[in-house]
């Protein structure tokens, strides 16, 4: 499983989040992500159906060390925000 993280200071991030995000800031000239781009990052992370502690962890160090505009980092957060609030509803539903 090693291939699919990617290890900083010690702790595992999702490889493939993390080389979106790069490959996606290297074709920016003004050095931040847009909304397409942020779209993109969704896309990505909502593929598996699921959101994980490393998913999470990964979502976290991509806002932290990448620079977003402010339309691409509110869009972002929200679709994120909606779509984790659904996987919790759906997980405790099934209990």
């Amino acid at each position: 499983m090693t291939r699919y993280y990617k290890k900083i200071r010690g702790k595992n991030y999702d490889r493939h989040l993390l080389e979106l995000a790069e490959e996606l800031m290297e074709n920016r000239k003004r050095g931040m992500l847009t909304k397409e781009d942020a779209l993109e990052i969704y896309k990505a992370l909502s593929d598996a159906n699921k959101y994980t502690d490393v998913e999470k962890r990964t979502m976290r160090y991509i806002r932290e060390h990448y620079r977003f505009t402010e339309a691409a980092d509110a869009l972002l957060r929200k679709k994120v925000r909606i779509w984790a609030a659904k996987k919790g509803w759906e997980r405790r539903r099934k209990r």
